[in-house]
């Protein structure tokens, strides 16, 4: 089963960095108009200077997130 990311969870960067996830958002989303696919994406807050490869203005996205394994797992 797979796990929903929620507002306040704590990642892991791939550099070891760790961040708290602020805000979801629809990257495609525009005013107006829905998005019947929509591509979600994440506001990160870090502890510490800014990974290399996080966009302050995109985020990033929640495959990613999910895909590389930067969620802390419960030990």
């Amino acid at each position: 089963m797979r796990c929903q990311l929620k507002t306040g969870d704590l990642i892991i960067w791939t550099d070891g960095t760790p961040g708290v996830l602020l805000r979801r958002f629809d990257m495609y989303n525009k005013p107006g108009r829905q998005n019947d696919y929509p591509t979600w994406c994440w506001h990160i807050a870090f502890a510490g200077p800014t990974p290399r490869g996080y966009s302050e203005e995109y985020g990033s996205s929640e495959v990613n997130i999910m895909n590389l394994g930067m969620r802390r797992r419960a030990q």
